[in-house]
């Protein structure tokens, strides 16, 4: 038992994104690439502040008023996503190409390449 820990405790959770993992290269050099390969040409460090400044909203209070699990639904889970990208990249888009743009960053995110474990993760988790 470890001291000061109520011995009731049985679980614990974790957030994983920007908890557990992280994004590299970050965010807005992906979207920034990807909306590249369709002929548009956003600024990288922009983007990722918008996106942080849209992830830490998202994931504030705003969350618990969210319908839905959007981690436990695939299309909540893609609207979420598509709602901080939209947010992320500003209106640099035409309509047409957002789908497009978006569906083919939330495919890149989904193969895990960009996905990297905290240094410091395995050891807290393992002890």
């Amino acid at each position: 038992m470890t001291p000061g820990l109520p011995e009731n405790i049985q679980v614990i959770s974790f957030d994983v994104g920007f908890t557990l993992i992280y994004t590299d290269p970050p965010v807005g050099n992906v979207y920034a690439a990807i909306a590249a390969r369709f002929g548009y040409s956003l600024n990288p460090e922009e983007v990722h502040l918008r996106f942080l400044e849209t992830w830490k909203r998202k994931n504030g209070l705003n969350r618990a008023k969210t319908t839905g699990n959007p981690q436990a639904d695939e299309k909540l889970a893609y609207q979420w996503w598509k709602e901080i990208f939209l947010n992320s990249i500003g209106d640099c888009l035409t309509p047409n190409d957002r789908e497009m743009v978006f569906k083919c960053c939330y495919d890149e995110y989904a193969k895990g390449d960009y996905w990297r474990i905290y240094p410091e993760v395995l050891n807290t988790l393992i002890n």
